[in-house]
């Protein structure tokens, strides 16, 4: 039995991030930050999704993955609430996000089935963790996982029901 390991793996390229609005607006190469934003209606550009892409995740296939944590920077004591669902890309290697620049489109970029709630509001600048073992535990268990290969997550926003109400986040990978 392997002994357990522990990893650090940061964003490796500027299309490792992105965001996409309701609108469909596309953005991926060299942000300072990636917002997460809920509106109402999620077809509004101020409605917004983020997306980050983690290359070479070390893990073999169907390993046992004791915990995973997303960790990411609040830009923002202004933007700085959050309510969104995590979600992995449901595949064996994530694609960087020049290559599939879709968040929103599950056909495009499909869900998987575990994810994770992150309602946090007043966060202030500074790092906030998100346990996604349980998203991780699911890609690695894919048939088509191998190690070395990318993990991406995508944070999609509840949809707002208040008419003229927003809630931002402003998150980096660094």
């Amino acid at each position: 039995r392997a002994a357990a390991q522990t990893q650090t793996i940061t964003i490796a390229d500027t299309v490792d991030d992105a965001y996409e609005t309701g609108a469909g607006t596309r953005s991926y190469n060299g942000l300072t930050y990636v917002p997460v934003s809920e509106y109402s209606p999620a077809t509004n550009a101020s409605y917004t999704a983020g997306g980050f892409r983690f290359p070479g995740l070390n893990a073999l296939n169907r390993a046992t993955i004791t915990s995973a944590t997303l960790r990411l920077y609040v830009t923002s004591a202004t933007y700085d609430d959050i309510a969104a669902t995590i979600y992995g890309h449901d595949t064996g290697n994530a694609p960087d996000f020049a290559a599939e620049p879709n968040i929103l489109a599950t056909a495009a970029r499909p869900r998987t089935s575990s994810k994770r709630t992150a309602y946090r509001e007043a966060m202030g600048v500074g790092y906030q963790d998100f346990d996604v073992t349980a998203i991780v535990q699911e890609i690695v268990d894919r048939p088509d996982w191998n190690a070395g290969q990318a993990v991406a997550f995508t944070l999609v926003p509840r949809v707002f029901f208040c008419f003229g109400c927003q809630e931002v986040t402003r998150f980096s990978d660094w």
